[in-house]
Formats: C-alpha cells, sequence, structure tokens
C-alpha cells in the first residue's frame, strides 16, 4: 500500500478504503500521504473502517464489554498466532500454516490528524453503532446495514466513516 503512488499511474477522483484496512498498517500517516498523492485535485477519499474504540474490546465478553487492547497507536503492534481465520471456511478446509498476524489500532485523533496533516480537507466524519461484521454474536442482533449491541447499543461506537477531499 506504501508503494501505491509508484504502482499506478495518474491521479484519482476517487479512493476508498474499506473496512478491515487500518489495522494492518503501522503508519498511519504514511497511509494518509499516499491517498493524498493518488487524488487528482477536487478528488475525494471515503474511508469507512471499524472504529479503535470498538477495536479495544477482548473476544471474551461473557463478563460484559471490556477494555482489553490498546486505543492509541504503538510502535509495536499487537501479535496473534491463530490456526483459524475470521473468514467463514468449510469444515475440510487446511489450518492455517502460518497464523502469525500483526495488527495497529490507530485512535480517532491520530487518523483524522494524518488525513489533515497529508493537505486534505475533512468534509464528513461519522460514527455509528452499526458493525458490518458481529464479533459477540450473544450480545449482538442483525438490524438495518448491520448488527449493533441488543442492549444500550449506543455506548460502543462500531465503525466510522470519514470524507476528505483534495484542494484543488
Amino acid at each position: 500500500m506504501y508503494d501505491a503512488r509508484e504502482a499506478v499511474e495518474g491521479d484519482f477522483d476517487l479512493v476508498y478504503s474499506s473496512i478491515g484496512v487500518l489495522c494492518w498498517l503501522p503508519d498511519i500517516a504514511a497511509w494518509a500521504r499516499v491517498v493524498a498523492s493518488l487524488l487528482r485535485p477536487g478528488g475525494r477519499v471515503l474511508l469507512r473502517d471499524d472504529h479503535p474504540m470498538f477495536m479495544t474490546i477482548g473476544e471474551d465478553v461473557s463478563e460484559g464489554l471490556r477494555i482489553e487492547q490498546p486505543y492509541f497507536e504503538r510502535e509495536l503492534p499487537m501479535t496473534w498466532d491463530d490456526a483459524v481465520t475470521y473468514v467463514e471456511a468449510p469444515e475440510d478446509a487446511p489450518e492455517i500454516a502460518h497464523g502469525v498476524n500483526h495488527q495497529w489500532n490507530h485512535s480517532i485523533g491520530e487518523i483524522l490528524t494524518a488525513v489533515l496533516s497529508a493537505g486534505l480537507v475533512l468534509d464528513s466524519f461519522e460514527e455509528t453503532p452499526f458493525s458490518a461484521w458481529t464479533p459477540w454474536p450473544e450480545l449482538m442482533v442483525q438490524d438495518g446495514p448491520g448488527s449493533r449491541l441488543h442492549e444500550d447499543p449506543d455506548r460502543v461506537p462500531m465503525q466510522f466513516v470519514l470524507t476528505a477531499h483534495r484542494p484543488a
């Protein structure tokens, strides 16, 4: 991703980053600079991703929602070694041989600062109580655009949508 400007020619009207992109990137400021470099003057970026607060909550919710992961970006990643994937796979799918993965959480402030520091102009920012996925089936219900907590859904932001543009 950091080499995208060298991999493509021209400028673009739209750069879209979808759910689950930012957590794989250690340097959010570099991401924003690359996005800005890909846009033509007046071009827009649309970022929809999991909210960093949502990503702080642990997997075991048997005793309720608990913050277990860092909210702010850290130099060293959070690292897991899993023999399974979050993607639904057939029962006879082979076990994952190399399951180590590294992730970084980037706070809302860090994301906004990266976008603005890259020279982009913020057009909108919205936080939502909905998630595109259901990490805690026992606590969530399907509702409209995604899943939400079935009790007090407004207590945790699940996703955010950011739009910005490159000045003309």
